[in-house]
């Protein structure tokens, strides 16, 4: 038995290209389809459409459209993200709410100067480097960053 809350993926209906390694990414949603049903069926399942801040999107397709696979697929939620760390566009928000049924995040550029103008677009965050210290991914969690923007968020919503 898998003790998940939820598992994201990064990279789920899109065709990438990573930056890093230059290598093409892509899933074969027919093997997670049957992998979901056989183990792990009960895990939600977090997908990132054109994940624009760590790939090269290779696809040409509508961001509706990918979406639209990505939940055909089994996506429980999806996830916009901006392009090399900058906050997501509206529009982007917009088109993909315009066409699923599922829950929606905000990812990348998600800080507290930011947060406002998205919290009544979507229905979570994935916040990752504004968190860290020095706002650098690959330093541990800033407990006051985290602290400061869910103060910020509490204050909004008041």
């Amino acid at each position: 038995e898998y003790e998940f809350d939820f598992v994201h993926a990064d990279v789920y209906s899109d065709i990438v290209r990573s930056i890093e390694t230059k290598k093409k990414i892509q899933v074969n949603l027919d093997n997670v389809v049957r992998f979901r049903k056989k183990l792990a069926a009960h895990i939600p399942l977090i997908v990132t459409i054109k994940p624009w801040h760590a790939y090269k999107v290779s696809s040409k397709e509508t961001i509706e459209r990918t979406t639209l696979r990505a939940i055909e697929y089994g996506a429980d939620a999806v996830v916009i993200v901006g392009k090399n760390g900058s906050p997501p566009k509206i529009d982007h928000l917009r088109r993909v709410k315009s066409i699923s049924h599922i829950s929606i995040g905000a990812g990348s550029g998600i800080n507290d100067k930011t947060i406002d103008t998205y919290l009544d677009l979507v229905d979570f965050f994935l916040v990752s480097s504004f968190f860290k210290y020095n706002g650098k991914r690959n330093n541990p969690v800033d407990e006051m960053r985290v602290k400061q923007l869910m103060e910020t968020i509490h204050r909004i919503k008041r």
